[in-house]
């Protein structure tokens, strides 16, 4: 009898590790994307004046040092990050465009100049994909050089849960750069609301963002689509590559709240509204908590509690979750009344009265959140869950301070007499100067309110998940 040979498992395998090796590519690209932006935003602050070529060198190193961050978790680190700088490379024509079209240096130049290159554009745009992808090279080297100990290979989802991740973190500097535009009265500085000064978005010149105010607006429409882009393709990912329903609908969801925010966002330009900037303001929070919660469930964590072999928890973490189910519930309530109050303060112009409950009710959010804090602390670092708790009881300890804290040095630097009145595209130039002071300082407020809701809405999740563990054991001393 021929004996029928045993399949090689090993080949089979090797053979596999393509598909993986693009969702790692996707998650090293928009990784990357993300991290060049904060540093291209940053140094093009105007006013700062970084030198061009020290601001290309910083970029070309972040690229750098993102992609080969992520690879290094790949099990094919150097196809990885050469996929992720590709990727990440197209993602970043979307800030390479101001300086591919003509530049202009005013809104009558710009009837002209508008969505008109240079000479030379494709040339660059091609010189840049070749920058992008010598990164991924580089940072592919230094991946395969220092692998991460036990690398991906098999675990489902993983690189889903990754960048689920990204897709959460991606939400912050769109907020930060929204603080800053309500901070320095910036939400008119562009007139149109779906194109900026008649050109499509990402061919705005730079020449144009010389004007702090212009600068800010765009650049937080600018982040406002990178946030869209990353919400299709977690969507993508998702379909892709999960298999329960509900994540997916997670995901699709999400999508549709990014682009009803986006929505907001175009009608309240056209509309001149204060009260649709409170309104555009508050859900971009509540769309942050709805991504944190979608990560949540995409986590690699989620899909863990959900097998029956891991539903043993020590008895101090089920108890702190469990006691921390109806804290954190209360406590991210309060803590979205604080951002309604704040939001109607700082965008509507008699809006005293809400800037004095926004300071009286601060005092009862620092206690409600302290208090969850204190509960998730309980748990103990004897498991991934426990540990999970107990980092974002001592988060939300720290940053409910600091907040506290900025609170008051925001209302010594701004005062409480309601908004300041949002200079046109057409008064910019007769507009009070921009306070750096104040706008890093509300800035800063604002932003940490939004990391506040975002731990608290973890707080929330893995309270009532935890909770559901079968059978408490001993904790391990």
């Amino acid at each position: 009898m021929t004996s029928i040979p045993a399949p090689d498992l090993r080949s089979a395998d090797a053979a596999m590790p393509a598909p993986r090796t693009i969702e790692a590519a996707v998650v090293a690209g928009f990784t990357a994307t993300i991290a060049s932006w904060i540093v291209w935003w940053l140094t093009h602050l105007p006013g700062l004046g970084v030198p061009t070529k020290f601001a290309a060198a910083v970029l070309t190193l972040t690229l750098v040092v993102a992609l080969a961050s992520t690879a290094r978790l790949a099990t094919a680190p150097f196809r990885t990050a050469v996929f992720g700088g590709l990727i990440a490379g197209i993602l970043n024509l979307l800030i390479l465009g101001s300086v591919l079209g003509e530049q202009a240096d005013s809104a009558e130049a710009m009837r002209s100049a508008a969505n008109r290159f240079r000479e030379g554009a494709p040339s660059i745009i091609m010189g840049y994909l070749l920058v992008t992808t010598l990164a991924g090279v580089i940072g592919g080297g230094l991946a395969a050089s220092f692998r991460a100990p036990g690398a991906d290979r098999t675990s489902p989802g993983r690189w889903l849960a990754r960048f689920a991740i990204i897709v959460v973190l991606s939400f912050f500097p769109l907020l930060m750069i929204g603080g800053a535009v309500t901070g320095t009265e910036s939400g008119m500085a562009v007139p149109d609301a779906v194109t900026s000064y008649g050109a499509f978005s990402a061919l705005l010149p730079m020449s144009m963002m010389a004007e702090p105010r212009i600068f800010l607006e765009h650049t937080h429409r600018l982040f406002g689509t990178l946030v869209g882009l990353n919400a299709i393709a977690l969507v993508v990912f998702a379909f892709r590559a999960e298999r329960r329903m509900a994540p997916k609908v997670l995901a699709f969801v999400l999508l549709f709240l990014v682009i009803t925010q986006g929505i907001f966002g175009a009608i309240r330009v056209g509309a001149v509204s204060s009260g649709l900037a409170a309104v555009h303001g508050v859900f971009a929070q509540f769309v942050l908590a709805f991504a944190v919660v979608t990560a949540c469930k995409l986590s690699v964590l989620d899909r863990a509690q959900a097998a029956a072999s891991q539903g043993a928890l020590d008895d101090r973490t089920l108890h702190a979750a469990r006691k921390g189910i109806k804290i954190t519930h209360i406590a991210a309530v309060a803590l979205f009344i604080q951002l309604v109050f704040g939001a109607l303060g700082r965008h509507l112009p008699n809006g005293s009265h809400a800037v004095w409950t926004h300071a009286g009710f601060s005092v009862v959010v620092v206690l409600l959140t302290v208090m969850a804090a204190a509960t998730l602390r309980i748990a103990t670092p004897a498991h991934k869950e426990g540990r999970l708790l107990r980092r974002v009881g001592l988060a939300l300890t720290v940053l409910v301070f600091l907040q506290f804290v900025l609170g008051f040095m925001t209302l010594w630097q701004v005062g409480v007499g309601g908004a300041e009145p949002i200079p046109s595209a057409e008064e910019l130039a007769s507009a009070r100067a921009i306070d750096p002071l104040e706008a890093i300082i509300t800035t800063a407020h604002q932003t940490i309110g939004a990391t506040l809701l975002a731990l608290v809405t973890l707080g929330v999740y893995w309270t009532k998940r935890i909770s559901k563990a079968r059978t408490p054991i001993a904790a391990r001393a």
